[in-house]
């Protein structure tokens, strides 16, 4: 092709791709414009997220501030509808950890009604690089067994059995904490049994300053005698009524672990030894 053929090409096509580059900088600057707070909680907001709750909350989540992002996904959690599961999944990868953790605890209100989208969300929200994001993300594993009677399937089990062992000890204790909601209620798969009892004869680790479960954890190292500290979790389908001696044998082999002196190590491995978590355990038995 002639040189003064080629010129023209060249041209026409940098115009096309300035083109292209304008327009998408003008879609940016008006998500920006729309995700401010001046137009969100203006008269045109209000309309806006009563029409098109789903869509307007993307868009704040996109573009928005940090709290724009935190009160979109709350009007997205409640909207009730399914479309909004996916896009809470993926705010929990937000930039903010606080927006992030924000998001797994949205999970949970909507693991009712889309229990497979935020069941998953929980489990890829156990490998998250930042402690807040894991601890709510096993707290909330737990919390739609224990309190919403749903189903954990063994990935998710497996994320609580990988959280015994979280390089963070918060996190450690909320994972503990939904290892013996699922152990107790007889729903534990045999991983996550195998991990418990390898967890319960290894030295406790203490929770850090702040924790929730700091003030259990300094009750059990000053008690003197072990007392029914671990209440059970109702059943998932309200059948099984825990015995008190359940509940002492639980409260047990959690005092003996954290007190942590050698005569108390060596009582719980002679009690797990002939009483290994490992086994096959059913509410009652």
């Amino acid at each position: 092709m002639p040189e003064r053929k080629r010129r023209p090409l060249w041209k026409t096509a940098l115009k096309a791709l300035a083109a292209a580059a304008a327009a998408v900088a003008l879609l940016v600057l008006c998500g920006f414009i729309l995700a401010s707070p001046q137009v969100r909680h203006s008269r045109f907001g209000k309309e806006m997220e009563r029409r098109l709750p789903v869509r307007w909350s993307q868009v704040a989540l996109v573009f928005g501030k940090e709290e724009e992002r935190s009160a979109a996904l709350s009007a997205l959690a409640r909207t009730g509808s399914l479309r909004a599961a996916p896009i809470i999944v993926r705010a929990t990868r937000d930039r903010s950890a606080a927006v992030s953790a924000e998001a797994v605890g949205w999970l949970g209100f909507i693991a009712p009604g889309a229990s497979q989208a935020a069941t998953l969300g929980l489990v890829s929200a156990c490998d998250d690089r930042r402690i807040g994001v894991r601890a709510e993300a096993y707290q909330h594993l737990g919390a739609i067994y224990a309190d919403r009677g749903l189903e954990l399937g063994p990935d998710a089990q497996a994320a609580v059995a990988r959280g015994l062992r979280d390089p963070d000890t918060g996190c450690q204790w909320e994972a503990l904490t939904a290892a013996f909601q699922l152990y107790e209620a007889g729903e534990a798969v045999p991983q996550l049994r195998q991990a418990l009892q390898d967890r319960l004869l290894s030295p406790p680790a203490v929770p850090p300053a702040g924790s929730l479960a700091r003030p259990t954890f300094r009750m059990l190292r000053g008690l003197s005698h072990p007392q029914a500290l671990w209440v059970p979790a109702p059943a998932r389908r309200g059948a099984a009524t825990y015995r008190a001696a359940e509940v002492e044998q639980l409260s047990t082999v959690l005092f003996l672990w954290v007190r942590d002196t050698p005569e108390s190590r060596a009582v719980l491995r002679e009690y797990l030894s002939k009483h290994p978590l490992t086994e096959e355990r059913r509410p009652g038995q």
